[in-house]
């Protein structure tokens, strides 16, 4: 799942993913990582337009949705002639991934001692560690 996380930031600076997508990835790791705050739900505001990647409409579009009651519909925006799909809550990119969360748990794994300072978006130094045989070493990361 780590893996796949790190490829999708790659994308995007800050990806959302949808529950289906994810527990097709790991189910084991989804709930791991969502008790480890590292996934967190992540819902839009009320008055916010809020897309899904999947499903697509006939031409290939992102589609829009919209809240009827506890439903959700989807549709194209672009080509209004479409017919709207109905999705449920986890077709809906609602996971948002927490790279600060991740180096904290590789940061306090490895016994590292410091935080993490961003430096350059999108590097970052995780922590500096003297150590007797080293003397220091900095451990550096990419958002």
């Amino acid at each position: 799942m780590i893996g796949f996380l790190l490829k999708e930031l790659e994308k995007a600076p800050n990806p959302v993913f949808r529950k289906r997508e994810l527990l097709a990835v790991s189910p084991e790791d989804f709930e791991d990582l969502k008790c480890r705050k590292i996934l967190t739900y992540c819902r839009p505001p009320e008055d916010d337009m809020e897309g899904v990647r999947w499903p697509r409409c006939q031409h290939g579009c992102t589609l829009t949705v919209q809240r009827l009651g506890e439903l959700y519909e989807a549709f194209c925006l672009n080509h209004p002639e479409e017919d709207a799909i109905l999705v449920g809550e986890d077709d809906l990119n609602r996971w948002c991934f927490s790279i600060d969360a991740l180096l904290k748990e590789i940061i306090q794994a490895n016994g590292i001692q410091g935080g993490q300072k961003k430096i350059a978006p999108p590097a970052r130094i995780l922590a500096t560690r003297s150590t007797e045989a080293t003397g220091s070493a900095s451990f550096s990361s990419r958002e």
